[in-house]
Protein backbone atom coordinates (compact mmCIF):
# COMPACT_ATOMS: atom_id res chain seq x y z
CA UNK A 1 0.00 0.00 0.00
CA UNK A 2 1.48 3.49 -1.12
CA UNK A 3 2.03 5.79 1.61
CA UNK A 4 3.10 9.71 1.37
CA UNK A 5 5.89 9.10 3.10
CA UNK A 6 7.16 6.73 0.65
CA UNK A 7 10.51 7.57 -1.00
CA UNK A 8 9.84 8.12 -4.79
CA UNK A 9 13.10 5.89 -5.34
CA UNK A 10 11.28 3.13 -3.90
CA UNK A 11 8.96 3.18 -7.43
CA UNK A 12 12.06 4.40 -10.14
CA UNK A 13 14.57 2.53 -11.05
CA UNK A 14 18.26 3.97 -11.14
CA UNK A 15 16.79 6.41 -9.29
CA UNK A 16 19.05 9.12 -9.14
CA UNK A 17 21.31 10.82 -6.05
CA UNK A 18 19.17 13.71 -6.16
CA UNK A 19 16.05 12.06 -5.74
CA UNK A 20 17.47 9.60 -2.82
CA UNK A 21 15.46 11.88 -0.46
CA UNK A 22 12.08 12.99 -2.27
CA UNK A 23 8.99 11.54 -0.56
CA UNK A 24 5.66 11.68 -2.30
CA UNK A 25 4.23 13.91 0.27
CA UNK A 26 6.89 16.48 -1.43
CA UNK A 27 5.69 15.49 -5.10
CA UNK A 28 1.94 16.01 -3.84
CA UNK A 29 3.02 19.56 -2.19
CA UNK A 30 5.37 20.69 -4.59
CA UNK A 31 8.40 20.93 -2.86
CA UNK A 32 10.60 17.83 -3.67
CA UNK A 33 12.97 20.86 -5.82
CA UNK A 34 12.43 18.74 -9.11
CA UNK A 35 12.10 21.61 -11.66
CA UNK A 36 8.80 21.98 -13.89
CA UNK A 37 9.90 20.33 -17.44
CA UNK A 38 8.70 23.79 -19.41
CA UNK A 39 11.79 25.40 -17.97
CA UNK A 40 14.21 22.86 -19.03
CA UNK A 41 17.04 24.33 -21.95
CA UNK A 42 15.85 21.65 -24.15
CA UNK A 43 12.34 21.97 -23.77
CA UNK A 44 11.66 23.21 -27.23
CA UNK A 45 13.75 20.69 -29.37
CA UNK A 46 11.86 17.81 -27.35
CA UNK A 47 8.83 19.38 -27.69
CA UNK A 48 7.52 17.51 -30.88
CA UNK A 49 8.78 14.42 -29.94
CA UNK A 50 6.44 12.17 -28.01
CA UNK A 51 7.85 10.33 -25.18
CA UNK A 52 6.22 7.51 -22.77
CA UNK A 53 5.87 7.87 -19.49
CA UNK A 54 9.24 5.58 -18.83
CA UNK A 55 11.10 8.36 -20.99
CA UNK A 56 9.73 11.38 -19.60
CA UNK A 57 10.78 10.03 -16.18
CA UNK A 58 14.58 9.57 -17.74
CA UNK A 59 14.54 13.19 -18.77
CA UNK A 60 13.94 14.19 -15.50
CA UNK A 61 16.29 12.04 -14.03
CA UNK A 62 18.96 14.12 -15.67
CA UNK A 63 18.28 17.04 -14.32
CA UNK A 64 19.27 19.23 -11.22
CA UNK A 65 16.97 20.35 -8.78
CA UNK A 66 15.93 23.72 -8.21
CA UNK A 67 16.35 23.63 -4.25
CA UNK A 68 16.96 20.53 -1.71
CA UNK A 69 13.38 18.94 -1.27
CA UNK A 70 11.27 20.30 1.55
CA UNK A 71 13.22 24.03 1.49
CA UNK A 72 10.39 25.86 -1.22
CA UNK A 73 7.48 25.68 -2.77
CA UNK A 74 7.66 25.66 -6.53
CA UNK A 75 4.53 24.96 -9.32
CA UNK A 76 6.11 22.19 -11.02
CA UNK A 77 3.95 19.70 -13.09
CA UNK A 78 6.92 16.96 -13.17
CA UNK A 79 6.25 15.97 -9.82
CA UNK A 80 2.70 15.48 -10.63
CA UNK A 81 4.29 13.18 -13.54
CA UNK A 82 6.11 11.50 -11.79
CA UNK A 83 3.10 10.54 -9.21
CA UNK A 84 1.27 9.23 -12.13
CA UNK A 85 4.27 7.22 -13.36
CA UNK A 86 4.08 5.55 -9.64
CA UNK A 87 0.29 4.83 -10.14
CA UNK A 88 1.46 3.05 -13.18
CA UNK A 89 4.01 1.35 -11.33
CA UNK A 90 1.74 0.36 -8.31
CA UNK A 91 -1.41 -0.86 -10.21
CA UNK A 92 0.47 -2.53 -13.69
CA UNK A 93 -2.23 -0.23 -15.46
CA UNK A 94 -1.63 2.84 -17.70
CA UNK A 95 -2.56 6.09 -15.90
CA UNK A 96 -5.47 6.54 -18.47
CA UNK A 97 -6.77 3.27 -17.27
CA UNK A 98 -6.31 3.71 -13.91
CA UNK A 99 -8.41 6.75 -14.09
CA UNK A 100 -10.79 5.56 -15.97
CA UNK A 101 -11.74 2.38 -13.49
CA UNK A 102 -11.39 4.63 -10.64
CA UNK A 103 -12.73 7.91 -10.89
CA UNK A 104 -14.33 8.40 -14.63
CA UNK A 105 -16.56 5.16 -14.85
CA UNK A 106 -17.74 4.96 -10.91
CA UNK A 107 -18.91 8.76 -11.59
CA UNK A 108 -20.31 8.61 -15.15
CA UNK A 109 -17.95 11.00 -16.32
CA UNK A 110 -18.70 10.43 -20.04
CA UNK A 111 -17.23 13.13 -21.73
CA UNK A 112 -13.80 13.00 -19.04
CA UNK A 113 -10.25 11.30 -20.04
CA UNK A 114 -7.09 11.19 -21.23
CA UNK A 115 -6.22 11.03 -24.78
CA UNK A 116 -8.57 13.54 -27.19
CA UNK A 117 -8.39 11.41 -29.89
CA UNK A 118 -11.61 10.91 -31.16
CA UNK A 119 -13.73 13.46 -28.55
CA UNK A 120 -15.51 16.54 -28.87
CA UNK A 121 -12.12 18.25 -27.86
CA UNK A 122 -12.65 21.95 -28.46
CA UNK A 123 -10.00 23.39 -30.50
CA UNK A 124 -7.31 25.13 -28.11
CA UNK A 125 -5.83 28.93 -29.12
CA UNK A 126 -2.47 30.52 -27.69
CA UNK A 127 -1.01 33.38 -28.00
CA UNK A 128 -3.39 35.68 -26.69
CA UNK A 129 -4.86 38.25 -28.16
CA UNK A 130 -3.72 37.19 -31.22
CA UNK A 131 -5.70 33.63 -30.80
CA UNK A 132 -3.42 31.48 -32.91
CA UNK A 133 -4.44 27.49 -32.77
CA UNK A 134 -2.20 25.96 -29.98
CA UNK A 135 -0.02 22.54 -31.61
CA UNK A 136 -1.16 20.01 -28.61
CA UNK A 137 1.49 17.79 -27.05
CA UNK A 138 -0.58 15.77 -25.11
CA UNK A 139 2.76 13.39 -23.98
CA UNK A 140 4.36 16.68 -21.98
CA UNK A 141 1.17 16.69 -19.66
CA UNK A 142 0.97 13.34 -18.98
CA UNK A 143 -0.01 13.09 -15.09
CA UNK A 144 0.69 16.65 -14.78
CA UNK A 145 -2.32 17.88 -16.62
CA UNK A 146 -2.98 15.61 -19.43
CA UNK A 147 -6.81 15.24 -19.30
CA UNK A 148 -9.78 16.78 -21.08
CA UNK A 149 -13.49 17.35 -19.13
CA UNK A 150 -16.50 19.60 -19.17
CA UNK A 151 -18.22 21.48 -16.56
CA UNK A 152 -20.70 18.84 -16.04
CA UNK A 153 -18.24 16.10 -15.54
CA UNK A 154 -16.17 18.36 -13.15
CA UNK A 155 -19.30 19.40 -10.96
CA UNK A 156 -20.25 15.46 -10.25
CA UNK A 157 -16.02 14.98 -9.62
CA UNK A 158 -16.90 18.14 -6.89
CA UNK A 159 -19.91 16.62 -5.69
CA UNK A 160 -18.02 13.45 -5.17
CA UNK A 161 -15.87 14.90 -2.71
CA UNK A 162 -18.58 15.59 -0.41
CA UNK A 163 -18.82 11.58 -0.14
CA UNK A 164 -16.32 9.13 0.42
CA UNK A 165 -17.69 7.51 -3.07
CA UNK A 166 -13.78 7.85 -4.10
CA UNK A 167 -12.22 7.72 -1.07
CA UNK A 168 -12.17 7.59 2.61
CA UNK A 169 -12.67 10.56 4.37
CA UNK A 170 -9.84 10.53 6.10
CA UNK A 171 -7.84 10.80 3.22
CA UNK A 172 -9.83 13.73 2.07
CA UNK A 173 -9.01 15.23 5.41
CA UNK A 174 -5.38 14.91 4.40
CA UNK A 175 -6.28 16.13 0.83
CA UNK A 176 -7.74 19.57 1.80
CA UNK A 177 -5.49 19.96 5.05
CA UNK A 178 -3.17 23.13 4.83
CA UNK A 179 0.33 20.95 4.23
CA UNK A 180 2.68 24.16 3.63
CA UNK A 181 2.01 27.09 4.85
CA UNK A 182 2.80 30.61 3.52
CA UNK A 183 4.37 33.62 4.96
CA UNK A 184 7.57 32.75 7.26
CA UNK A 185 9.96 34.21 4.31
CA UNK A 186 8.17 31.75 1.65
CA UNK A 187 4.89 32.84 -0.07
CA UNK A 188 4.36 29.94 -2.18
CA UNK A 189 5.15 31.43 -5.48
CA UNK A 190 1.95 33.09 -5.93
CA UNK A 191 3.06 36.63 -4.71
CA UNK A 192 1.00 36.13 -1.13
CA UNK A 193 1.78 34.79 2.30
CA UNK A 194 -1.84 34.00 3.89
CA UNK A 195 -2.47 30.87 1.82
CA UNK A 196 -1.69 27.26 2.16
CA UNK A 197 -1.18 24.00 0.10
CA UNK A 198 -2.74 21.04 0.77
CA UNK A 199 -2.56 18.08 -1.70
CA UNK A 200 -2.90 19.98 -5.13
CA UNK A 201 -4.93 22.48 -3.66
CA UNK A 202 -4.23 26.36 -2.86
CA UNK A 203 -6.24 26.60 0.67
CA UNK A 204 -6.76 30.13 1.64
CA UNK A 205 -9.61 31.90 3.68
CA UNK A 206 -11.64 35.35 2.49
CA UNK A 207 -13.09 37.21 4.45
CA UNK A 208 -13.92 34.48 6.93
CA UNK A 209 -14.90 31.94 3.91
CA UNK A 210 -12.76 28.86 3.58
CA UNK A 211 -11.16 28.55 -0.11
CA UNK A 212 -10.07 25.71 -2.01
CA UNK A 213 -9.07 26.16 -5.49
CA UNK A 214 -6.47 25.42 -8.51
CA UNK A 215 -6.08 27.44 -11.26
CA UNK A 216 -4.50 26.78 -14.76
CA UNK A 217 -3.76 28.93 -17.87
CA UNK A 218 -1.49 27.30 -20.76
CA UNK A 219 -0.94 25.47 -24.21
CA UNK A 220 -4.54 26.44 -25.70
CA UNK A 221 -6.70 26.29 -22.92
CA UNK A 222 -7.49 27.73 -19.32
CA UNK A 223 -9.55 26.92 -16.35
CA UNK A 224 -10.48 27.96 -12.67
CA UNK A 225 -12.10 25.51 -10.49
CA UNK A 226 -12.62 27.53 -6.94
CA UNK A 227 -14.64 25.51 -3.62
CA UNK A 228 -16.64 27.12 -0.93
CA UNK A 229 -16.83 24.04 1.11
CA UNK A 230 -18.10 25.36 4.37
CA UNK A 231 -20.77 27.21 2.03
CA UNK A 232 -21.08 24.27 -0.22
CA UNK A 233 -20.36 26.91 -3.15
CA UNK A 234 -18.60 25.98 -6.33
CA UNK A 235 -17.26 27.29 -9.47
CA UNK A 236 -15.98 26.01 -12.25
CA UNK A 237 -14.90 27.99 -15.08
CA UNK A 238 -13.63 26.12 -18.97
CA UNK A 239 -12.08 28.00 -21.79
CA UNK A 240 -10.54 27.47 -25.15
CA UNK A 241 -7.92 29.67 -25.04
CA UNK A 242 -4.36 30.87 -23.01
CA UNK A 243 -6.31 33.62 -21.00
CA UNK A 244 -3.86 35.52 -18.46
CA UNK A 245 -7.41 36.52 -16.71
CA UNK A 246 -7.49 32.69 -16.12
CA UNK A 247 -5.33 30.65 -13.15
CA UNK A 248 -4.81 31.46 -9.39
CA UNK A 249 -4.89 35.01 -8.35
CA UNK A 250 -6.04 36.84 -11.17
CA UNK A 251 -9.18 39.07 -11.97
CA UNK A 252 -11.73 36.48 -12.76
CA UNK A 253 -11.23 34.57 -9.31
CA UNK A 254 -11.02 37.87 -7.39
CA UNK A 255 -14.39 38.70 -9.44
CA UNK A 256 -15.63 35.71 -8.10
CA UNK A 257 -14.78 36.13 -4.73
CA UNK A 258 -16.73 39.70 -4.41
CA UNK A 259 -19.92 38.38 -6.09
CA UNK A 260 -20.25 35.74 -3.70
CA UNK A 261 -19.72 37.88 -1.06
CA UNK A 262 -21.98 40.21 -2.38
CA UNK A 263 -24.96 37.12 -2.39
CA UNK A 264 -24.52 36.30 1.29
Amino acid sequence: MLNVQDLLCKYVTGCPAAWQAITIHQLLTQTSGIPDLSSFADFQSNIANPMTPAQLVDWLKNKPLFFPPSTKFINSSSGYDLLGYIIEQVSGKSYEAFLKGNIFDPLNMADTGYDPEGSNLSTGYTDFPNNKKADLHLWLSFSGGGLYSSVEDLYMWDQALNTEKLVPQKLLDEMFKPQVQGGSGSDLGYGQTSLSYGYGWLIQTYNGHLTISHGSNGSGYSGEYLRFPNDKFTVIILGNRDDPTMGSFNPIEDTIFRNFLNMQ
